[in-house]
């Protein structure tokens, strides 16, 4: 006659943990100790309580350790890992341990400056373009940051572009990145062209001085591409 339960215990992750994508990159692995005394286990399986099927875990040692899959969508989502222990006279054992779960990343967008906006000497302002977003993400301590040329990421606010006082005119194609404590990421870029130089004349028709009658043509032609309308002063 056996009544007696096995014993069965979580010994990593820790409890509490947060499982991000490292976690189940590296094979999502749980791992406990179980025991029936000098008594052979019937079985060991474990879940993640997000509807998933129970993992057989592999016994051996007083241990078990077992894999559990990324859920599909969690975002910083409260899981609770439960470990059965079944012995061969039936009688039953559970653990129960508390994780959160983040495999998804935040969402990002750029809304300044637009993409393909242009800047001129007026409106450039002090020097910098300042740039802004949205991000929304399940992680409260989730947060974005600027690419910096080295590859670095700058994260102190408020996050800007810095531009040269003889753009003429300078294209800058910044990207934002937004990630969360889990190590999800996700990323936006945008572009904005600067020009703080005035066109010139670079050759008008006809020449200076010309005396000219009604209906003679007048051609110039300025130092870059402009707009709007050209009038004689």
């Amino acid at each position: 006659l056996d009544n007696v339960a096995p014993t069965v215990s979580f010994a990593m992750p820790d409890a509490g943990s947060l499982l991000g994508p490292a976690f189940f990159a590296a094979g999502g692995v749980v791992a406990g100790a179980a025991s029936d005394g000098v008594r052979a286990l019937k079985s060991v399986t474990l879940e993640l309580a997000d509807g998933g099927a129970p993992q057989v875990a592999t016994l051996g040692d007083g241990g078990w350790s077992a894999m559990v899959a990324a859920p599909a969508a969690d975002d910083f989502t409260a899981r609770s890992l439960r470990v059965f222990a079944t012995d061969l006279a039936g009688n039953t054992a559970t653990a129960t341990m508390p994780v959160t779960v983040d495999v998804t990343p935040p969402t990002l967008a750029v809304t300044a400056p637009e993409m393909n906006a242009k800047f001129n000497a007026v409106t450039v302002g002090d020097g910098s373009v300042a740039l802004t977003w949205t991000m929304t993400d399940g992680d409260p301590l989730a947060r974005v940051g600027l690419v910096l040329p080295d590859g670095g990421v700058r994260f102190n606010l408020p996050l800007s572009v810095a531009t040269s006082p003889t753009d003429n005119p300078a294209t800058y194609s910044p990207t934002l990145i937004a990630s969360d404590t889990a190590g999800n990421s996700s990323s936006a870029p945008t572009s904005f062209q600067v020009d703080r130089t005035p066109p010139t004349v670079a050759s008008s028709t006809p020449p200076n001085n010309t005396r000219m009658w009604a209906g003679t043509l007048v051609a110039v032609d300025f130092s870059e591409p402009v707009t709007g309308d050209a009038g004689l002063l």
